[in-house]
């Protein structure tokens, strides 16, 4: 609904103005709606415009107060033809611009932070896409995330590398940039070290292949923002080992992941598993890294033959810029053990 309002000069115009700055004030009899519109002296009616360029969206102009308009004619408004820009009006809600640089006022639009989330949108790009807002605070100021989100590619990627996302303006282009160099804090926002142009947004690892990938088996992807549950999950049947030390079961038995160093991993290793003697000792262990983190080591005795359920438990914080992995450990005192059916399990948030 657009507003119209009227004024009546005590020297009326003959014509509309045909120059920027006329002034003309009037006494406000209802409060806009929306868009609204002026025409003095009976003459056509003009839109109005707020400071900020754009047309008034309601409560601008305020029943009771007294608005001042000021008449402007040039390419930036309405194609060129005559407007009205709203110079004030008591107790009026304030357009303002976009804001450009850290000490301007922000539009309502403009509010929040971190309004996103990555995630690998193929083996050879990520997207960066708007999630409950589209607001990225970037050197400072507010930048609004494209519907259609923010792409980059493996391009010059090394394999089984770890990248830190950032986000940065391009020219006025919101761009994603991949980079080894870790990130600081400056003003509560998580920047590139040496470089607050750059606003952090997720971290990545490339596979063996140099491509991306956020799989059960390969977790390399994390969002900074908007964290989620992502499990880890790798099945091994009927894998016999023959180790007195504690050794990896299988390769097939690793789930790798990356992990932001103040989110805890939690993994874990269960399944059926049996000896080929009697009297046989096996320790059934999860592990991170090939190391034993948890403070718990599953020491079974069974049968020939006999399948025995176990399961082994982790919880850890791992380092971050790194790649690793959990996986199965196990060790038989004589003769063989055989995993039937195994599975290594895990949680990490990004």
């Amino acid at each position: 609904m657009t507003t119209a309002y009227t004024a009546i000069n005590p020297v009326p115009m003959a014509n509309l103005p045909t120059t920027n700055g006329v002034v003309q004030s009037f006494s406000v009899s209802q409060t806009n709606a929306g868009q609204a519109t002026f025409a003095p002296d009976n003459l056509a009616p003009a839109p109005i415009f707020g400071p900020g360029g754009q047309q008034l969206q309601g409560n601008e102009i305020v029943q009771g107060s007294i608005a001042k308009l000021e008449s402007f004619i040039g390419p930036l408004l309405n194609s060129g033809q005559l407007c009205w820009i709203l110079a004030g009006c008591e107790g009026g809600a304030r357009q303002v611009a976009p804001a450009s640089a850290s000490e301007h006022a922000v539009q309502l639009q403009q509010v929040g932070h971190g309004q996103c989330r990555l995630s690998v949108a193929s083996a050879s790009s990520l997207v960066l896409n708007p999630l409950n807002g589209n607001n990225l605070i970037i050197a400072g100021v507010p930048q609004q995330i494209p519907n259609g989100g923010v792409s980059a590619s493996n391009s010059a990627l090394a394999a089984s590398t770890f990248y830190y996302v950032y986000a940065w303006m391009n020219a006025g282009v919101l761009t994603l940039e991949l980079s080894a160099t870790n990130y600081q804090f400056v003003q509560g926002i998580a920047v590139k070290s040496g470089d607050a142009t750059r606003t952090l947004v997720g971290a990545v690892a490339t596979d063996a292949n140099a491509n991306f990938v956020d799989s059960a088996t390969q977790r390399f992807c994390l969002s900074y923002f908007n964290r989620r549950d992502k499990n880890l999950l790798a099945t091994v049947s009927n894998a016999t080992f023959t180790t007195a030390a504690l050794a990896e079961v299988t390769p097939n038995a690793r789930c790798g992941f990356i992990s932001w160093a103040d989110e805890a991993v939690q993994t874990s290793s269960s399944g059926e598993i049996k000896a080929s003697q009697i009297s046989t000792s096996i320790t059934y262990q999860n592990a991170i890294d090939g190391t034993v983190l948890g403070d718990y080591t599953g020491t079974w005795f069974t049968g020939a033959n006999a399948g025995t359920p176990l399961i082994s438990l982790n919880a850890a914080n791992v380092s971050e810029g790194a790649l690793h992995y959990t996986t199965l450990l196990a060790q038989v005192s004589v003769g063989s053990g055989t995993v039937l059916q195994g599975y290594t399990r895990g949680v990490i948030r990004g």
